[in-house]
């Protein structure tokens, strides 16, 4: 005679409830009859065989998440060489033509072109500048979003004018970018007072900018704006670029993803710069977001609590 189980000793052995028992006996999962008034009796052969297939189906399960991150970590990669490759180059061409032309200079001391020569060599060594920049940051990118993955990606907050931050990224941005036009709208009042980590506000502010001023076109402004309501600053950052589908205005948020809908002018990125910006603002207890219109530009926004008089 063939040994059974009851609902009960299957939900004991496995773990599990019984609501999930009846729940596999329902779908003909696990082979069961009818026993007592609300039970079923379920023969060891059928109990063993059901393990079985569990077993194999958590291993295909395991093979294909295992494809997946394989093929996901190799994208990736793919995607960081390609990112570091092109500023790489270009910096050591810039450097190149820089180092040429100051063997020019040095050869006669005072051509008639010298200005001409400083000139250009100052322009080489912005690129350069620029380009390294654009590395620096790549790989601190990584490094948070390793961080924010393993639960250790903190910030350090502390009193701080909203006004400068966003002032001087601005200004520091339009140095590295002279070609381009950054307007600027600040409040009337001088001082907005919040309680952040300074270089992480700059470091978002920077990423909306990267990502303006990759997607929009040469001749068109980049416009940032803050301003303040009785109880949070808001920073929106507007491009004239392709913008946004509603589809993929979530999606952009996550690790490395990007906006397929958009063109991208001057290099792909590694798909990490608003996903470590949706984590820095939630870690000040703001909130992020995105307005976009195919066709009509795009405006990437973070809001901050203002301070209060009892912080200290």
């Amino acid at each position: 005679m063939p040994s059974y189980l009851t609902t009960s000793d299957v939900a004991a052995r496995l773990g599990v409830s019984l609501d999930t028992v009846r729940r596999w006996l329902r779908s003909g999962e696990l082979k069961g009859t009818p026993f007592g008034r609300a039970g079923y009796r379920i023969e060891d052969a059928d109990f063993q065989a059901f393990l079985e297939r569990r077993r194999h189906a958590q291993e295909l399960d395991s093979d294909e998440e295992e494809t997946v991150s394989s093929a996901v970590f190799g994208e990736f990669m793919n995607t960081v060489g390609q990112e570091l490759r092109m500023p790489l180059t270009t910096t050591r061409g810039a450097l190149h033509q820089a180092r040429r032309l100051l063997e020019r200079i040095r050869e006669s001391p005072l051509p008639d072109n010298t200005t001409d020569l400083l000139t250009k060599l100052q322009h080489l060594l912005m690129r350069a500048e620029r380009q390294v920049s654009s590395e620096v940051r790549l790989v601190a990118n990584l490094l948070d979003a390793s961080r924010i993955e393993a639960n250790i990606f903190e910030v350090s907050p502390v009193w701080c004018n909203l006004v400068e931050i966003v002032r001087e990224t601005v200004i520091q941005q339009r140095e590295l970018a002279a070609q381009r036009t950054i307007e600027l709208e600040l409040p009337d009042d001088e001082i907005v007072a919040v309680i952040a980590d300074p270089e992480r506000i700059q470091q978002v502010l920077l990423n909306y900018l990267a990502n303006a001023l990759r997607f929009s076109p040469a001749d068109q402004p980049i416009k940032v704006c803050l301003t303040v309501s009785s109880t949070e600053a808001r920073i929106a950052v507007q491009d004239r670029g392709p913008g946004i589908l509603p589809m993929q205005q979530d999606m952009i948020w996550e690790s490395f993803r990007q906006g397929t809908g958009r063109s991208i002018r001057s290099g792909s990125g590694a798909g990490l710069g608003l996903y470590i910006t949706r984590a820095i603002i939630q870690q000040h207890g703001g909130q992020v977001g995105v307005e976009s219109r195919p066709g009509e530009g795009a405006m990437f926004w973070c809001v901050l609590p203002l301070a209060d008089d009892t912080w200290n």
